[in-house]
């Protein structure tokens, strides 16, 4: 385990070190999809869990939020979740716990290099450039739908799961720029980095659609 480093400045960046080197990463989005996960078998795998996934894997090693307002709305818990690592791009450093990692934000496209930086819009590419930047050499992606999903009681369901404190809601509109921006990830993976969507039915089209069962360890 790579331990945090001593507390920083407000305005300096922590750095992510390269702990995972050739591993296999799992990063659970926030989709209704991730219901179908046996998130059991996960347990101890290298996790990357993303906003509200963490309470569905309270055992998550790594837990990456980039939204302000997630993070303001859920601060007690945070302080209790059992990741070592909880990184986050977010503007307000005062929302963020005081042992969370604080990155910068570097941009919307694309993959990051820099330790210290997360490329990416959504909390979700910000996590894929987390993970590159752990050493990952395969990443799969769980509960990444980015569509609205019907439910079980004929309602809808949008891309984010919970409605605690209060719903989330996120039009389809704003999914397709992260649909697109995702390509350029693809494009910007280092060699020997691959990336595979496990999630069924995601809108995701830029990595390869895989079945569940198939990339489970």
């Amino acid at each position: 385990m790579t331990t945090r480093q001593a507390p920083v400045p407000a305005d300096a960046p922590d750095r992510v070190p390269c702990c995972w080197p050739g591993a296999s990463v799992y990063i659970l989005g926030g989709g209704p999809s991730l219901d179908l996960v046996p998130l059991g078998g996960l347990v101890l795998a290298r996790v990357i869990a993303v906003n509200d996934s963490a309470w569905a894997a309270p055992w998550a090693p790594v837990l990456h939020y980039g939204d302000d307002r997630w993070a303001r709305w859920h601060g007690a818990a945070l302080a209790r979740h059992a990741a070592w690592m909880q990184s986050t791009v977010a503007r307000d450093p005062a929302v963020a716990p005081p042992h969370a990692w604080r990155l910068r934000y570097a941009g919307r496209e694309g993959l990051s290099r820099d330790p210290e930086a997360l490329n990416g819009r959504c909390s979700g590419h910000q996590a894929i450039n987390l993970a590159v930047l752990l050493g990952a050499a395969r990443i799969v992606l769980l509960g990444f739908d980015h569509r609205v999903v019907a439910g079980p009681d004929g309602g809808c369901r949008t891309h984010h799961r919970w409605t605690r404190p209060r719903p989330i809601e996120t039009p389809p509109e704003a999914w397709d720029p992260w649909i697109v921006e995702a390509r350029s990830i693809r494009a910007d993976l280092p060699p020997g980095v691959e990336i595979l969507n496990a999630t069924p039915g995601s809108a995701l089209d830029a990595f390869p659609i895989v079945d569940l069962e198939s990339v489970l360890p």
